[in-house]
């Protein structure tokens, strides 16, 4: 299900999902509405207040170097677009945020024993569809090439025979590896070097020990700027491939569930300016603009 689904307002719809969820055995959801009696017109109701109305602790699992969408900031807060959003979910919904960065390669086993509820943090969709419950898309993003600033190349394909890095486990690596995608261009390189963050990729280009990193057009221009490469390494036009940032919750019955409700209030975050007049705008100099939001609410 998701919100367009529902003829009702944003309470009668919390009430309807917490009685489905703890049908299931989630503990604590059904509490959310259940003091949501009265008619609303807006699309908002006031946050959570009090600990009182905390229904759940909600933690989501996310890599610590996926800036701009997920990160902890200098002074150890995490912060990013992502967790911008989540927060403001957890806020209307009663839900307790708690953070559990992860080693990236183990996200799969951290969802699906229980440690974290969503994955969040620039997660795309492509190639991953029957992996997760998604909610819909909420932004779109591209697979792009940094180079150095003397490099020729102007396109990913004259690449070839080059060492690229790229983060492992990360999207742009299974890019380059299915078959289906651009496992060709893949094949044409004479290394994908895998590393553990963005950050050390850049490192390595920067010091002339591959040829170019590629990955997600928004996290390669935020990385850049934090450790002012700008003037050593350059991001081609490029747009090698289309990636689509979404929620991801387990496969379980309750998953969908979860993902439904987030949706739901991604919408409203759209609908109220939340998103467009207070997010985007602070980190729109990374390329997180209002025209990369797709996830919106009639």
């Amino acid at each position: 299900m998701s919100f367009e689904d529902f003829g009702m307002d944003r309470r009668a719809f919390l009430a309807g999902s917490g009685v489905a969820l703890s049908a299931l055995g989630v503990s604590g959801l059904a509490g959310c509405a259940s003091s949501q009696e009265a008619e609303q017109t807006d699309t908002h109701v006031e946050p959570v207040a009090s600990a009182d109305e905390i229904t759940e602790d909600f933690p989501i699992g996310f890599n610590e170097d996926a800036a701009p969408m997920a990160y902890k900031d200098a002074d150890g807060n995490y912060t990013g677009f992502d967790i911008d959003l989540i927060k403001q979910v957890c806020r209307y919904v009663g839900w307790n945020l708690v953070y559990k960065p992860l080693d990236w390669s183990t996200k799969d086993e951290a969802l699906n024993s229980g440690e974290v509820r969503c994955l969040l943090g620039g997660m795309s969709t492509e190639g991953r569809e029957t992996d997760y419950s998604f909610t819909n898309v909420y932004m779109q993003d591209f697979h792009t090439t940094a180079v150095r600033q003397d490099s020729s190349a102007a396109v990913a394909a004259d690449l070839a025979g080059k060492v690229v890095a790229v983060q492992d486990a990360s999207s742009t690596y299974t890019m380059l590896t299915s078959k289906w995608r651009k496992k060709d261009l893949g094949d044409s390189l004479k290394e994908i070097k895998t590393v553990s963050t963005l950050s050390e990729a850049l490192d390595l280009l920067a010091n002339s020990e591959v040829d170019a990193v590629m990955g997600d057009d928004i996290m390669l221009r935020y990385h850049l700027d934090a450790a002012n490469l700008s003037s050593t390494i350059k991001i081609l036009d490029e747009s090698i491939e289309a990636s689509h940032y979404a929620f991801a919750f387990d496969l379980s019955e309750s998953g969908p569930e979860y993902a439904s409700r987030v949706e739901y209030e991604l919408g409203n975050l759209y609908n109220d300016g939340t998103v467009l007049a207070d997010i985007c705008k602070k980190y729109e100099q990374y390329g997180i603009t209002p025209e990369r939001w797709t996830l919106k609410k009639s």
